[in-house]
């Protein structure tokens, strides 16, 4: 299984794995798509400015919030 399903310039979907840990997490992208589609030289690294919280509920459901 794919955990990218959309990655596109505006828009990224991902699945968290069954195995990560309750607690708040940092989301980290690294890119190198530039501004008109093209490939940069170098790789460039963008903190998201909200708090991924990961929550477990019965039946191995997870619940993700994010947070500011």
């Amino acid at each position: 299984m794919q955990s990218i399903l959309v990655n596109d310039p505006s828009k990224i979907t991902f699945i968290v794995p069954n195995s990560l840990v309750n607690g708040d997490y940092a989301l980290v992208i690294t890119t190198q798509f530039g501004n008109s589609g093209s490939l940069l030289k170098e790789a460039r690294t963008y903190t998201v400015d909200y708090i991924l919280n990961v929550i477990s509920y019965s039946m191995n459901l997870y619940g993700l919030r994010l947070s500011t």
